[in-house]
């Protein structure tokens, strides 16, 4: 950040950084968490139809709009998060985490809706005891749709959800990161 009388900038926007109280200096935090792509077919499963979209000239995510298709991936305790495209054409995802036998151990719904296309954080699971868990995220073939006194609809106008690539950090991890602050 960058304060010049009065005005406050961030000329480069970091997602996560650590400050040196200290000196004053900053540096880009280190990211111990494993961060699984998109096409890690290995990591994770897809169900239904899926297709790889460009986002931009750098950029793809693997995206769907058919109800019912959805992705998984298996991981232990900690913390689960996804990065996914938001736009004018997405929808809403249901994402289920289970743990020991299936049982559900969260069960919650994002809309990927957008005024505008922006690839960022869309879920961060709570911080789950050790343990082997598998989150599923399904697309709802559904979108958010409203109106003003005018009857004119505002809103999606498609169900589309997306994955650019998955976040997993072990309690081990995130215990380290909670003894650094």
């Amino acid at each position: 950040m960058e304060v010049k009388d009065p005005t406050l900038s961030i000329p480069l926007y970091q997602e996560s950084w650590e400050i040196n109280t200290k000196t004053g200096t900053w540096k880009p935090s280190e990211r111990s968490m494993k961060t699984i792509d998109k096409s890690d077919l290995k990591s994770i499963q897809y169900q239904g139809k899926w297709t790889q979209t460009k986002v931009s000239d750098s950029q793809s995510v693997y995206q769907s709009n058919a109800k019912g298709a959805s992705f998984s991936v298996y991981f232990k305790g900690g913390r689960i998060c996804f990065y996914a495209l938001a736009g004018l054409t997405c929808g809403y995802a249901k994402v289920v985490i289970t743990g020991k036998k299936g049982k559900p151990v969260l069960n919650t719904l994002v809309d990927l809706y957008c005024n505008y296309a922006e690839t960022s954080l869309k879920f961060i699971s709570p911080i789950l005891p050790s343990g082997n868990y598998k989150m599923t995220v399904t697309v709802q073939g559904m979108h958010p749709v409203w109106s003003d006194k005018k009857k004119t609809i505002f809103g999606s106008t498609g169900d589309f959800v997306s994955l650019d690539h998955v976040i997993v950090a072990s309690p081990e991890e995130l215990t380290l990161k909670k003894e650094r602050i």
